[in-house]
């Protein structure tokens, strides 16, 4: 993964006005687990918080704005304790091959998914390597390529819950086949 980023250059990125700087820190931000660079963000979060908003930060199919609030959240997880691993819950950039070669996550398996009769991208049973959730995740795309990350008990819920129960099959003791069965069967 190389080095970490350093905290007080973050926030100095952070704080340029700058949007090709407040864009580089903020993937920094998104892709890091490091303490030092996290909590040298969160010291400074409102005064933060208060430059970037003057900024403009473009943004064509959807505004760079949300990775940056994004990254913010991260911030504040991390502050709290969390584990940053359910931030992949909301945000679809992140990659899971580069998770695990950040070594963020590993890859416990994949599963085969076909669409139309033609194979497509696989779904990834990730497991964070920080605290051992596991998440199922989906690849697609539309503009760009994109993840969506969920619990994997969520998914398994959700499938065993889709599952039709078979009917419970009741016969009538007074049925005609019942009775036809009766009469034809062996007398003893």
């Amino acid at each position: 993964m190389g080095e970490p980023p350093c905290g007080p250059a973050l926030v100095d990125d952070l704080l340029s006005r700058e949007r090709s700087r407040i864009l580089g820190a903020t993937w920094a931000i998104i892709r890091t687990r490091d303490d030092a660079a996290l909590s040298a963000v969160w010291a400074r979060l409102a005064e933060i918080e208060d430059a970037v908003d003057l900024v403009d930060l473009g943004g064509m199919l959807a505004l760079n704005g949300r990775h940056v609030t994004h990254a913010v959240d991260r911030v504040r997880m991390h502050w709290l304790g969390e584990c940053l691993c359910r931030a992949y819950l909301d945000h679809e950039m992140y990659d899971p091959a580069k998770e695990a070669a950040y070594g963020h996550v590993a890859i416990v398996e994949e599963i085969p998914v076909v669409v139309h009769g033609r194979p497509w991208r696989p779904r990834r049973i990730c497991a964070c390597a920080a605290c051992g959730q596991r998440y199922d995740v989906t690849e697609d795309e539309g503009h760009y390529v994109w993840w969506r990350w969920r619990r994997a008990k969520d998914v398994e819920a959700e499938a065993s819950a889709s599952v039709p129960t078979p009917r419970k099959v009741v016969t009538n003791p007074r049925s005609p086949a019942r009775a036809r069965r009766r009469r034809s069967s062996p007398s003893s």
